[in-house]
């Protein structure tokens, strides 16, 4: 059996927004590219992804609620409005720690699409901010949001 590879190996620290939703962070320049993992994974799913970017740019990597370190009451509430709710809390924190920086988002299979609307809910709700300004682009990465979304409720 195989053990898993510390997040320090790949990531440059790791704090907690709120005291609930953990954030890995690695490098320290450049754009930053904010992870959102897909159903049943964690942020250490951009570990490799972060090795790789972190020497010119900054790669932050989340737990959604339910997922790896990120433990709450109402983790199970998986809806997709929830969840751009806890994107953007992550969004807004990073804009905030870094406010003259640009941000890509970066998501996978269910991060992907809940990134998608995310960046719809900032460009329509949040037109004139800040936030909106930051965000340069958004790639995704193995889509199928019908079943990502569905497959939520049996995932461990």
């Amino acid at each position: 059996m195989y053990d898993p590879l510390p997040w320090t190996e790949f990531f440059d620290s790791t704090e907690k927004i709120n005291g609930v939703t953990p954030i890995y962070t690695a490098g320290s320049q450049g754009h930053i590219f904010v992870c959102m993992h897909g159903a049943g994974h964690s942020a250490m799913s951009f570990a490799m992804v972060a090795s790789q970017l972190k020497a010119q740019n900054t790669v932050i990597a989340f737990d959604w609620r339910g997922h790896g370190d990120n433990v709450r009451e109402d983790e199970s509430d998986m809806s997709t409005q929830t969840l751009i709710q806890d994107a953007v809390e992550v969004l807004a924190y990073v804009h905030e720690k870094y406010p003259s920086r640009t941000m890509l988002v970066l998501g996978h299979s269910m991060g992907g699409a809940i990134a998608v609307k995310t960046i719809d809910y900032v460009e329509k709700v949040m037109a004139d901010s800040e936030l909106k300004k930051a965000i340069l682009g958004c790639v995704i990465i193995d889509v199928v949001e019908g079943t990502a979304m569905e497959a939520l409720p049996f995932m461990e």
